[in-house]
């Protein structure tokens, strides 16, 4: 509607509907062309009479305004300022197509099966009840899915249908990026166009079907929008910065929370909601005025200093009366926990870009090799220890046999968790929130373990199991169980 076309064509690029699946960047659909056709169409129909002119211009792809609001605009053009909006154009885009795709070639009984069984982990959404019962869901539970759906469905579907979902999934991810860079540009591009590739498995596998029936094309109108997000990023910038996340959250704390406090009165529904969001905001500041005065507190002091954060997140607010009242933050309503920095007082890698934390005291100590190989049921723990010290140790100058008797009959704390941190990919001064990580023995309650899966780089491995002599925490080897 606010680019004047019909729904048989792109806003933003000249691709008519049997041209969306051809995985082709089209020309742009700018201001100039758009007028020019309009110009063209009120040269042979009059535009007040409105049959006849909604008539003439459907037949050309347009919508049958012949005054667009852009018309007389400096600079504007409707394929620029029409950016790609990631919430609703990829989150949205999984949930409509990807996800029923994968519905259709598991099976919603088997795919439920799937994340029913799934390994619960702190800060990961577990779907106890499924996921193909729920008809409507939110973003959030979109990129939940999203994280999962490919390991999911490896082994339950065929290899190239796998292949062509991953493929989308990446280009979501690569998109969401907050930085973009000459080569992220370029890996985003080549995930689509591997999609397009490798998108024949998907009709293969029958996994396009509609109430009419089997599809076999995929005319698909976000999809032909993909195509769109290249000239977007190098136009406007980053994508992630025109997300609708904020304005829908800020719908629902705003305008369906408070709608329940209302009269719930359809024709002043409105002004009622604008009135409890006005008091809300007088109390605030009423209570924030009475805290300060009330300990004879200037109003005028100086701004807090954020960089003291290390680049967490925090209200403005609440760090201003951390600031200058400590002690009366707790009186004040502030946002979720801030993020903890373990990076000033935990285990640092040697490049500093990883964080260790560990309580002061272990979970258990004084353990063998071979308890721990007992205790973890890792029956090859011990032999592969000891390869590994005779590989380590003895690469090591000057080392005698009983040093390395010494090393084979050392001693071990056992932590069954710790928190792993890392700085952020895009900037190195955000402190990403720290994960929880578990790995508990096999007990009654759990058979097989409680472990959480860690991938780890062979330098961080190798910094985590000879790091001892760095921190009291470590007794000379540390073995990460997972």
């Amino acid at each position: 509607m606010i680019a004047a076309v019909s729904q048989s064509l792109s806003p933003v690029t000249l691709a008519r509907t049997q041209d969306f699946d051809d995985g082709v960047t089209h020309p742009p659909r700018d201001v100039r062309h758009t007028l020019q056709q309009l110009f063209e169409i009120c040269q042979e129909v009059d535009p007040w009479d409105v049959a006849a002119f909604q008539k003439k211009c459907k037949e050309c792809g347009l919508l049958g305004v012949h005054l667009p609001f852009f018309r007389n605009w400096m600079f504007s053009d409707p394929s620029i300022f029409l950016v790609p909006e990631l919430l609703h154009a990829c989150h949205k885009f999984f949930f409509d197509h990807l996800f029923k795709w994968c519905k259709e070639v598991i099976g919603s009984r088997e795919l439920d099966l799937w994340y029913k069984s799934m390994h619960k982990r702190i800060g990961v959404r577990h779907f106890a009840s499924g996921v193909c019962h729920v008809q409507q869901m939110t973003g959030r539970e979109h990129r939940d899915i999203q994280r999962t759906i490919v390991a999911t469905i490896t082994g339950a579907a065929p290899a190239g249908f796998v292949r062509a979902i991953r493929l989308l999934i990446e280009f979501i991810y690569l998109a969401q990026s907050p930085v973009h860079t000459q080569t992220s540009i370029k890996q985003l591009k080549a995930a689509l166009q591997d999609f397009h590739a490798n998108k024949h498995f998907i009709t293969e596998a029958e996994a396009r079907r509609t109430k009419t029936g089997l599809k076999t094309d995929f005319n698909i109108p976000k999809l032909e929008l993909f195509q769109s997000f290249v000239t977007a990023i190098q136009t406007v910038g980053s994508l992630i910065q025109h997300t609708a996340d904020v304005s829908e959250q800020l719908l629902i704390m705003h305008c369906k929370h408070t709608f329940e406090w209302t009269s719930r009165n359809h024709d002043s529904f409105m002004e009622q909601i604008v009135c409890l969001l006005d008091c809300e905001e007088r109390m605030r500041l009423f209570n924030l005025y009475a805290l300060i005065c009330s300990h004879d507190i200037s109003l005028i002091n100086p701004a807090t200093d954020l960089e003291q954060s290390h680049g967490t997140y925090v209200d403005p607010t609440l760090a201003w009366i951390q600031e200058i009242l400590p002690s009366e933050q707790m009186h004040l309503m502030g946002p979720p926990r801030p993020i903890h920095n373990h990076f000033l007082k935990g285990i640092l890698h040697e490049d500093s870009r990883v964080a260790f934390n560990l309580t002061v005291k272990p979970d258990s100590s004084c353990h063998t090799i071979q308890h721990l190989g007992s205790m973890y049921k890792l029956h090859t723990l011990p032999s592969l220890y000891e390869s590994y010290v005779a590989r380590s140790v003895l690469t090591l100058p000057n080392v005698s046999q009983s040093q390395l008797a010494f090393y084979n009959a050392l001693r071990f704390q056992v932590w069954k968790k710790f928190r792993l941190q890392l700085l952020s990919a895009f900037n190195n001064c955000t402190v990403m929130p720290s994960r929880l990580i578990q790995a508990y023995p096999p007990s009654d309650d759990f058979p097989l373990g409680y472990a959480d899966a860690i991938l780890f780089s062979p330098q961080v491995l190798e910094y985590g199991i000879s790091t001892g002599k760095h921190s009291s925490s470590f007794n000379r080897f540390t073995f990460f169980i997972s």
